[in-house]
């Protein structure tokens, strides 16, 4: 199975709009977890070997592939990358990117069954 990338943007729920471009820090001040179930996916697509979290940052706000269905890549979007076997989920942040695979991937495993 090749490697693969998902970006999941917050749903437009009440709760999606209030935490949409929010920080990490803004949801760790305010008690909120990064919870998939507040998220639809958006894209998804091979992963090219040696694609880095800020290169996909730059393509969804640049260079939209077709098929994308979602808002530039921005604070509160997450990354969901299958590499090498691995699955790990990023939280895009103010500044890069912040691992909330202990948040996200129980989740993702419900859904998306490996």
């Amino acid at each position: 199975m090749p490697d693969s990338f998902e970006i999941w943007q917050l749903k437009h729920t009440d709760l999606g709009i209030r935490l949409r471009f929010m920080s990490s820090d803004f949801l760790a001040r305010h008690d909120y977890t990064v919870d998939l179930n507040n998220y639809n996916r958006v894209y998804s697509g091979e992963l090219k070997p040696g694609t880095s979290l800020e290169d996909l940052y730059t393509q969804f706000n640049l260079y939209h592939p077709e098929g994308f269905r979602g808002h530039s890549m921005s604070v509160s979007d997450l990354v969901i990358l299958n590499q090498g076997g691995e699955t790990t989920a990023f939280y895009c942040d103010k500044i890069g990117f912040t691992d909330v695979s202990d948040f996200v991937l129980e989740d993702y495993r419900k859904i998306r069954p490996s």
